[in-house]
């Protein structure tokens, strides 16, 4: 076994290597919550589903909907085998989306991997698992491609490339319009900057084969990606407009001033505060989730998703609201900057193919920074000039552009780790280390002389309790000790490596490096996991066996959230009863809870005392499910309502867009194939 390991080709030993090193910190940080019992709080995203999920889900691909290959990953099991699957998956393939770009620049193994894994494992990306953000993970599972695509495609034109850059466009937009059209405009000016630094523009460019091609692209991302195109144009414009209407405290007598400054704090509720900008390189340093089940012990404190200062209450209203966190990587983030010094640094004597290497870093350097200002938001006036552009006063939460600024830094940072490997250094370079180094020693002294006493009582009078407060006070400072050791540290390696005649050595600690950074980020990522348990709802529900035994219908639970309203009903859920509210436009069959939560109901009260509900079962509601009674003794009971129509199945019409999509879908997957499996182990 081991001749042949070592028999094995160094490239094919470090994608082993690589797959093995995120496969496990995937496992380590989702730990716990594999079982099929068991997953992760993610409260935005079904933890439950209908045993008839594969039928519900071919129906919506082929009625409107919109298939991708990740879809596949169906088939592994049930929803409670693949649920945490599909975002290990998307972590997985965002690192190799940007290995794949870093590799196509003809950087070596150990920096195309380490900024695959600096971005695949980046804190605001990869924790938002905690919030149940699945839509963005299917954006990160294609939507990284696109970037080494279109490098590809200027460099070499080949038509298979630009058959999978539509397909990869189309796949990414499938759950996420807002931040595919983010990354839309920026993969635009990545494509104009490459056609300029190739070709010095379109202009010297042979017009006709590259506006066909352009052409075969646009169609083959309108056949995969119409239907969501279209529910995107037609559907979720309109219904962020109501969400807006609804969540504003205006009504139609408000002026149009009010109106307008209410969908201007709207639009920018999740601005990012400036002085989150240390949570960079200090993890957390302001506490991680605001949901007490995730971080109870060190909440969230600062000002994201707060409302504008001015009618902020301290001890009086929720001081906040976020559920990940907005950790670039203290190691990714000095790799970063010190790409600019490379750049700036370059030997005179280098050839033409190492300066076009590190030909992207100024792109990369002043898309970060400019999309940094955009996730300042309302703290920064410049977010006007955005908010004036067409969908800017629909895009809600300009935190949002950090996702951008993640995708950069990496991208700079696996630059760096190049650079550093090539031995071609100068004195700017070593200039830019020393600066890093001096910003890592002055966050040291600042995190030794803060005063916590002082910080805990800002934090109490926010309206946390002092014990919460003195551990949150002592969280900031751990974290910018830890976050100046590591930029310190990164900052000290690189100086070494440019005293270093060895190549063997500079791979060797640029590898370690690497693997720190992962570890580094696993452990942040990591915080973000609160195993929330799913036996009960998974388990035998007899109430729901007798209303499907009965015909079927449509139940309503009435419990109040804190009786476990949302268990109950997903339980129901799970056994293949639906649920609905008492106001839906459907009509409701059955009703389940208590006489007493009957007649607390303003609506269910008369119901209950005027006869058009009868009682037709007592149950058991225990730990394990609900059962039948026990020993004649009853806790609950099932209601069937009077006069109510029986259930209507909605039927579907098929749709031929979603039709022609899913097979374009299919043959762009085949093609993707047909590209990558003939050669094995490679990008």
């Amino acid at each position: 076994m081991l001749k042949k390991i070592l028999k094995l080709k160094p490239l094919t030993i470090a994608f082993l290597a690589f797959l093995s090193i995120m496969s496990i910190s995937i496992i380590f940080i989702f730990w716990g919550t594999w079982g099929v019992d068991r997953t992760f709080i993610q409260p935005d995203s079904t933890i439950y589903t209908h045993p008839n999920w594969a039928g519900n889900a071919i129906k919506d691909w082929l009625c409107g909907g919109m298939w991708v290959p990740s879809e596949l990953l169906k088939l592994i099991g049930s929803h409670f085998v693949w649920l945490e699957f599909q975002y290990a998956f998307a972590g997985l393939m965002a690192a190799f989306g940007m290995a794949y770009y870093l590799k196509g620049r003809g950087f070596s193994p150990v920096a195309y991997f380490g900024g695959g894994a600096a971005y695949g494992l980046c804190g605001y990306s990869f924790s938002l698992f905690s919030a149940g953000h699945l839509g963005w993970f299917v954006w990160l599972t294609y939507g990284p491609f696109m970037f080494g695509l279109i490098d590809r495609v200027i460099r070499k034109g080949s038509l298979i490339n630009w058959i999978l850059l539509g397909a990869v466009i189309a796949w990414s937009g499938a759950r996420q319009p807002d931040m595919w059209l983010l990354f839309m405009v920026l993969a635009f000016f990545y494509g104009v900057w490459c056609l300029f630094r190739e070709h010095g523009g379109i202009v010297r460019t042979k017009p006709l084969p590259f506006i066909s091609n352009v052409l075969i692209c646009i169609g083959i991302m309108l056949a995969i990606g119409w239907p969501q195109f279209s529910h995107a144009i037609f559907h979720d414009l309109a219904s962020r407009e109501q969400q807006i209407k609804d969540t504003s405290s205006i009504s139609a007598s408000s002026s149009q001033n009010e109106k307008d400054n209410a969908r201007w704090e709207f639009v920018t509720g999740w601005s990012m505060p400036p002085e989150d900008t240390l949570e960079f390189i200090a993890p957390c340093v302001r506490g991680a989730s605001s949901d007490p089940r995730v971080n109870g012990a060190s909440p969230y404190w600062g000002r994201l998703g707060r409302v504008v200062d001015e009618k902020f209450v301290p001890g009086r209203m929720n001081p906040n609201y976020r559920q990940h966190s907005l950790y670039l990587g203290a190691i990714t983030t000095a790799l970063a900057l010190l790409a600019l010094f490379a750049f700036f640094g370059k030997q005179k004597d280098e050839s033409i193919e190492e300066k076009q290497k590190y030909s992207d870093i100024p792109f990369w350097t002043f898309c970060a920074v400019f999309f940094f200002i955009c996730s300042l938001g309302r703290f920064t006036p410049f977010y006007k000039l955005v908010y004036a552009l067409p969908f800017g006063d629909f895009l809600r939460a300009p935190v949002k552009f950090h996702h951008l600024v993640e995708f950069c830094v990496a991208a700079l940072a696996g630059h760096t780790i190049e650079y550093l490997l090539s031995g071609t250094f100068s004195k700017r370079f070593a200039y830019g280390a020393y600066t890093i180094l001096a910003i890592g020693a002055g966050l040291l002294i600042f995190a030794i002389a803060n005063d916590s006493n002082s910080l805990a009582n800002e934090i109490y009078k926010l309206g946390y309790n002092l014990p919460t407060a003195k551990s949150s006070a002592t969280s900031f400072s751990i974290a910018c000790v830890r976050g100046a050791i590591l930029f310190g540290a990164t900052a000290l390696i690189a100086l070494r490596l440019i005293k270093s005649s060895s190549k063997k050595e500079r791979l060797i600690i640029l590898s370690i490096l690497a693997f720190v950074n992962v570890c580094d980020l696993t452990l942040v990522n990591r915080r973000f996991t609160a195993v929330e348990d799913m036996s009960f709802a998974r388990s035998s529900n007899e109430a729901a066996n007798d209303i499907i035994k009965a015909g079927g219908g449509r139940v309503f639970i009435a419990f109040k959230s804190q009786e476990g309203e949302y268990l109950i009903g997903q339980s129901f859920y799970v056994n293949g009863v639906e649920t609905a509210k008492l106001y839906d436009p459907k009509p409701v069959q059955y009703i389940y809870g208590t006489d007493s939560s009957l007649k607390r109901e303003p609506y269910l009260g008369p119901f209950l005392q005027n006869g058009q509900v009868e009682k037709i079962g007592g149950y058991v509601l225990t730990e394990k499910g609900i059962k039948k009674s026990i020993n004649g003794k009853v806790n609950t009971f099932l209601y069937k309502t009077k006069n109510m129509p029986p259930p209507q199945e909605e039927k579907k019409p098929l749709s031929a867009t979603s039709i022609i999509s899913s097979i374009a879908a299919f043959a762009a997957l085949l093609t993707c194939a047909y590209k990558c499996f003939p050669r094995r182990f490679t990008l």
